[in-house]
């Protein structure tokens, strides 16, 4: 079917909408792109370095669920486990902060 090549869906069920789109119900997608965030399976990746390691994940899956960013040379600088612990290579904390439970720093 296609109806002035604005509406689009082939032979195999591929749906192409060259023009402003609005679905509602539910979308299911493993792959792709959704403004700007890459689908790959569970996760959403966003902000690509040169070597294509991705600066930002949101990760969904039931093992792995965490929100993560990686710096320019694809360490992990920034984590945050489906149980809230929170790990950063470079924190920088101002303002007013409330800690429970213990707080340690090493020297240095």
């Amino acid at each position: 079917m296609n109806i002035n090549n604005r509406f689009i869906v082939d032979t195999s069920g591929n749906l192409t909408a060259n023009a402003n789109a609005k679905i509602t119900g539910e979308i299911t997608a493993t792959s792709g792109k959704i403004g700007g965030w890459l689908i790959d399976g569970n996760t959403l990746k966003s902000g690509e370095n040169k070597s294509g390691s991705s600066y930002f994940y949101i990760d969904a899956g039931t093992a792995n669920c965490y929100i993560a960013a990686k710096d320019s040379n694809n360490n992990w600088c920034f984590t945050v486990d489906k149980n809230g612990k929170l790990t950063a290579t470079k924190a920088a904390i101002s303002g007013n902060s409330t800690f429970s439970g213990s707080l340690s720093a090493a020297k240095g």
